[in-house]
Parts: structure tokens; C-alpha cells; sequence
């Protein structure tokens, strides 16, 4: 990975440097090279998710101004590459979707929909009047980051400045961090009856946990003994709090498309209705289908306009089936990433972790390390 740790014995101001243009030059040659666009993308996001992260761990040594401007710069870059990134991993959570959720027939319209859906976003984003401004603004970016203002480097008294507890703050911003983490994840846990309010508190139980894990990933140089069962851990409640998520994005997007948000879903019992085929829900599903077979480029060879087909039968009754699968789904693994925290933090005190952090900070990164 291109440079995303601190350097032990580098000042801190250096290290902010040093790793904001090695991330915004990873960014910049990622989305030049347009041979794989799918690949620039995510390496391109990826880079202001860590820029984020970093930011977020020197938020205490800031001027509050200068970090919400700086963090929403990066926020708006990452959120411009958000849309084409968005539509392929739609298609990516099809493709990995267990074999008998995979061949229901409606998986295959899904996925020819998200497919065109996607090389139309591909052809927009690689227009020069839409890809260069984003470049542009992260070169614009790399300017800023050496002029970055800080307040925590020293303290301004009437006689003038003296050194700052600097290390504390940072210190201070990972405790936060990790207590911000533990009531995202009670906030997901009250919530997770209730599919819309779960849905947003389980995004942000995943936005803290990532947040901590670039921010200990960050400190790992200053004690890896400490810090990779931590970090191990972070990682793995990150894949699977992802994909809960991914599962209940395309939930949501599938029922958005077929007008289902209330019209099957008994949210008192947690069951799907069976689809009445003179219901009214059921119609609208059959016009949608049909005109998603329509505005199909390549239309399947089944295709047939007579109404309905059976195929787009077929269709309409395996709808709740995928429906049904992904929200049980998400659940599960909602509920193993609470089990697996549960269990690390059994055999890891968190406490002890916190003292030993302070002091593997203090060791790594001498006080007189001022800018």
C-alpha cells in the first residue's frame, strides 16, 4: 500500500504531509489511467476514505475550521466518484449471491439492468468535462495541504507561545473514536426491527468502525504488538458490516424499483406476502418488469409480448424470494459482527489497550516534535 502509516521520530506535522500527498497522488494517477476505469474508481475512493481517516485522527491539532473544510473536500471528491462506483457494486453483490439466490430468474433481468445501467454512468464519467474537474480539484488539494493551518502545535499565552500536550490530543481523539464506535453499534442494535431507521444507524456503525480502523492502521508503527489484534479485528467487523450493508442498499433499491417499500413486507410478523397475481402490487410489478425488458439493449432471447409471459411470471413471484434473502441475510451478519466484538473485547480489555496506547504514542512521537 502506498504510504498510509505514521513514521515513529517524524514530527507530526511532517507525517500529515508526507501521507496527504502520497494518498492524493495515488488518487490522481488512479483516474488517469482510464485501461480500467472500474479499478481507478475505487483505488480513487479508497485514497479519500484514508485521507478522511487521517484527518479525522489530527481533527484535535486543527483548527475546527480548517478540518471540516479540508474533510469535506474530501468528502465531495470521494462523493463525485460515488454514483459509477455505486452502480458496480450492485452488480458485484449479484455475482456473489449464494447459487440458489442467483439463479432466481429475476437476478438475471437485475443484473442486465445494473449492467447497461453502469456502462452508461462509464461512458459519462469518462467525458473529459467530468473526470478532469475531479482531478483538478485534487491537485488543488495537494496545494492546500502544506498551508494547512494548526492550532495544537503550540499554545498562543500573553507571553507568547509554549509547548502543547500535542500527543494527548491525538491520544484523545482515538479514545473518542472508540467510544463513538461502541454507541453507533447500541444505536444499530435498538434500531434493527425497524428496517428504514436500521438501515442508516447500520451505515453508521460501519462509517465509525472504518474510521477507527484507518486511525489505529495509522498508529500501528508505534506498537504493532498492541495494535494488529485490534486492527485485525476492525478489518473483519468492516468486510461483514459491508456486506450487510450491500444486501440492504439492493434491498432497498430492488424495492424501490418495483413500488414494494410497504406494499409486501409485513413489518410486524417479518414476512413477505404471497403475491396475489390480481393484486395490485402484483400489476405494478409486471408493467415494471416489462418495461425493464423493453429498455433492455439486448433483450433475452425469452423475451415475448404477449402479457405476461410466463418468464416475467416467473419473475414477479421470485422477487419476494431475493427480497426475503437479503434482509435475512443482512441481519445475520449484523448479528455476527456483534458476537465477534462481544467476544474479542472478553479477551481484550479495553482499558489496558487505552493506557498502553497513550504510552506506545508518547514513546513514538517525542513531544519536541513541533512545527
Amino acid at each position: 500500500m502506498t504510504l498510509y502509516k505514521l513514521r515513529p521520530g517524524l514530527p507530526l506535522p511532517e507525517n500529515y504531509r508526507a501521507i496527504s500527498h502520497a494518498q492524493i497522488d495515488l488518487a490522481i494517477d488512479s483516474l488517469s489511467a482510464k485501461k480500467n476505469v472500474e479499478k481507478g474508481v475505487y483505488s480513487a475512493r479508497k485514497c479519500m476514505k484514508r485521507l478522511r481517516g487521517l484527518v479525522h485522527l489530527y481533527r484535535g491539532m486543527m483548527y475546527e475550521s480548517d478540518f471540516r473544510t479540508v474533510n469535506a473536500n474530501y468528502r465531495d471528491i470521494g462523493r463525485s466518484l460515488s454514483d459509477l462506483r455505486d452502480a458496480w457494486v450492485r452488480i458485484e453483490v449479484l455475482d456473489k449471491l449464494p447459487e440458489d439466490v442467483r439463479y432466481l430468474p429475476i437476478v438475471a433481468l437485475l443484473r442486465a439492468h445494473f449492467q447497461q445501467e453502469y456502462e452508461d454512468k462509464k461512458q459519462t464519467f469518462l467525458q473529459a468535462e467530468v473526470y478532469q474537474p475531479i482531478i483538478e480539484a485534487l491537485k488543488k488539494a495537494k496545494e492546500t495541504v502544506d498551508t494547512t493551518e494548526t492550532h495544537r502545535w503550540f499554545d498562543l499565552f500573553d507571553d507568547g507561545p509554549i509547548p502543547s500536550p500535542f500527543i494527548d490530543e491525538m491520544y484523545l481523539t482515538v479514545v473518542k473514536q472508540m467510544k463513538e464506535t461502541s454507541r453507533a453499534r447500541r444505536r444499530a442494535r435498538k434500531t434493527y426491527r425497524i428496517f428504514e431507521s436500521f438501515s442508516l444507524e447500520l451505515h453508521e456503525w460501519r462509517k465509525r468502525v472504518k474510521r477507527l480502523w484507518y486511525a489505529l492502521t495509522l498508529l500501528r508503527p508505534a506498537n504493532p504488538e498492541l495494535l494488529d489484534d485490534w486492527i485485525k479485528l476492525l478489518d473483519d467487523m468492516g468486510v461483514l458490516l459491508g456486506d450487510a450493508n450491500d444486501y440492504h442498499v439492493l434491498h432497498q433499491v430492488v424495492s424501490e424499483m418495483f413500488s414494494l417499500s410497504g406494499g409486501i413486507f409485513d413489518l410486524g410478523s417479518f414476512r413477505y406476502r404471497k403475491l396475489g397475481e390480481g393484486s395490485v402490487p402484483y400489476q405494478q410489478i409486471i408493467l415494471k418488469l416489462n418495461e425493464l425488458h423493453q429498455k433492455l439493449e439486448f433483450a433475452p432471447v425469452y423475451w415475448l409480448k404477449s402479457f405476461p409471459p410466463e418468464v416475467i411470471r416467473a419473475e414477479a413471484h421470485s422477487i419476494p424470494k431475493l427480497l426475503r434473502w437479503l434482509r435475512s441475510e443482512a441481519f445475520d451478519l449484523f448479528k455476527q459482527t456483534i458476537e465477534m466484538e462481544r467476544a474479542f473485547k472478553c479477551s481484550h480489555r479495553p482499558m489496558d489497550f487505552r493506557i498502553e496506547l497513550a504510552i506506545s504514542i508518547e514513546r513514538a512521537f517525542p513531544g519536541e516534535a513541533l512545527m
